[in-house]
């Protein structure tokens, strides 16, 4: 997967609070860290979206989905397959008590590194929600 959009500035008039990731249609889209399932729809433009609820008043979001695998008050690990990307890749975001983050922050200093190896560990699901 390659980064194509980051955190924050505008995309398309609007704040873009995640960023977006290229991934082929029906690719896996994992959970980042366990969490609740809290809610499953589609946002217009965002396509279908998983909300997933985490410890500490963290969540994150998962758009632009094909179809999903989970449905409301799943409890699902992290690395646990919550749905398929769609045709346009898949917008990730994490949320602290309401709050847009910036998902490289907390992607264990991988960003850094080189952004092949963030989505690498976002799709490993390993937890994103540890500073």
């Amino acid at each position: 997967m390659l980064l194509l959009c980051a955190f924050s500035g505008l995309l398309n008039g609007s704040m873009h609070e995640g960023v977006d990731f290229a991934a082929n249609r029906g690719e896996n889209c994992k959970a980042a860290a366990a969490g609740t399932v809290v809610a499953v729809l589609e946002r217009g433009s965002m396509g279908l979206t998983v909300y997933v609820r985490h410890e500490n008043g963290f969540a994150t979001v998962y758009a632009g989905l094909e179809k999903a695998h989970v449905s409301v008050g799943t409890t699902v690990a992290a690395g646990d397959i919550i749905g398929t990307a769609g045709a346009d890749g898949i917008h990730f975001g994490i949320y602290a008590n309401g709050v847009p983050c910036d998902p490289k922050a907390y992607i264990k200093r991988a960003y850094a590194v080189n952004e092949q190896h963030v989505t690498m560990l976002f799709q490993c699901g390993n937890s994103v929600l540890n500073r």
